[in-house]
C-alpha cells in the first residue's frame, strides 16, 4: 500500500479494497477527522508515518515501532528471504540451527526468521536497551518469544557469548552503512530515526571491518554470514572479507543489496 492508503485503512479500520469498492459511501466521523488531521500535521513536519501510526509491516507481519528503533525497510526482506533460502538449500532445514541477529532494532529480522523457520533458535542483540524493549514486545505480538533470546551487546561484547562459548550456523545483520558524507543528505524523515542505526562511520564500512575481525570466533565451520549492504559497497565488502567466498543478492533495482559470506 502507498502512504495515503495506509493512513486511510488505519483511520477507517478497513481493508484496502474498501477504499475503492465503497469510495462513494465512505464518511468520516469527528474522531476520524481529528486523527486524520493529526497524522497530516505531523507528516507535514517530516515525522515518519510509521512512528505516527506506531507500527509497520514487514514480511507480512506487524511490528511496533517508535523513535527508538530504525524503521524496517522492504529491501531488508531480501536479506530474510536469502537466509531462508540458504537454510533450505544447504540442508540446515532438517536439523536445529542457531542464528544471531546483530543490531536487531525492532527485531524484524530475528522475529521473521523465528516465525517462518520451525527449527531455529535466535539470539538477537542490540546496543540499545530501548530498542530491545520494542523487539521483545514484537516477539510477543508475533508469538515467537520462546524462540528468541534478547541481549544488550555491542557485537559479541555481552558475557553470554564468552561464558557459553557460543557458535552459530548463521550470523545476520542489517547494520548501519551510511557514510559520514551521506548523512547530511538523508531525507528529513530519515534523520528522525536513530542515528546509531544509520551512521556507518567515515566510509560507511565501520561495522563490516569490526565484524570481519571477530566473526570467525562465533561462526561454526560451514556457517554463513548474511549482511545487508549499501549502494556501491559490494567491491569494498569483497575486499574486507577477501579470505572467504562471497555471493551477492540484488534488490529490485538490480543493486547488490545482500552479501552471503561462507566459511569453509
Amino acid at each position: 500500500m502507498d502512504e495515503l492508503e495506509t493512513i486511510l485503512t488505519e483511520i477507517l479500520n478497513c481493508p484496502r479494497s474498501r477504499l475503492y469498492l465503497e469510495s462513494n459511501s465512505i464518511v468520516f466521523d469527528e474522531e476520524q477527522l481529528k486523527k486524520l488531521d493529526y497524522i497530516i500535521s505531523r507528516r507535514a513536519r517530516s515525522y515518519p508515518l510509521e512512528y505516527i501510526l506506531g507500527f509497520t509491516d514487514f514480511m507480512g507481519l506487524r511490528f511496533k515501532v517508535n523513535k527508538n528503533v530504525f524503521i524496517p525497510r522492504p529491501e531488508t526482506e531480501i536479506l530474510v528471504e536469502a537466509a531462508i533460502q540458504q537454510i533450505s538449500t544447504l540442508g540446515f532445514k532438517f536439523r536445529h540451527i542457531s542464528i544471531v541477529d546483530i543490531g536487531t532494532g525492532a527485531g524484524n529480522i530475528a522475529i521473521s526468521l523465528a516465525k517462518f523457520l520451525t527449527n531455529v533458535q535466535v539470539v538477537a542483540v542490540d546496543i540499545s536497551p530501548a530498542a530491545l524493549e520494542i523487539a521483545r514486545e514484537n516477539a510477543l505480538i508475533n508469538k515467537v518469544e520462546h524462540k528468541i533470546k534478547f541481549l544488550c551487546s555491542d557485537l559479541f561484547s555481552n558475557r553470554y557469548f564468552a561464558k557459553n562459548k557460543t557458535k552459530f550456523e548463521i550470523i545476520v545483520s542489517n547494520p548501519p552503512y551510511v557514510s559520514r558524507d551521506e548523512m547530511p543528505l538523508l531525507e528529513a524523515a530519515v534523520k528522525k530515526e536513530p542515528m546509531i542505526a544509520l551512521d556507518g562511520g567515515k566510509t560507511g564500512l565501520d561495522f563490516y571491518f569490526r565484524l570481519s575481525k571477530v566473526f570467525k570466533y562465533y561462526l561454526k565451520n560451514k556457517g554463513l554470514v548474511i549482511l545487508e549492504i549499501g549502494y556501491n559497497q559490494a567491491k569494498s565488502i569483497r575486499d574486507i572479507f577477501r579470505e572467504y567466498k562471497i555471493d551477492f543478492v540484488k534488490d529490485y533495482q538490480n543493486i547488490e543489496r545482500v552479501c552471503i559470506i561462507k566459511r569453509y
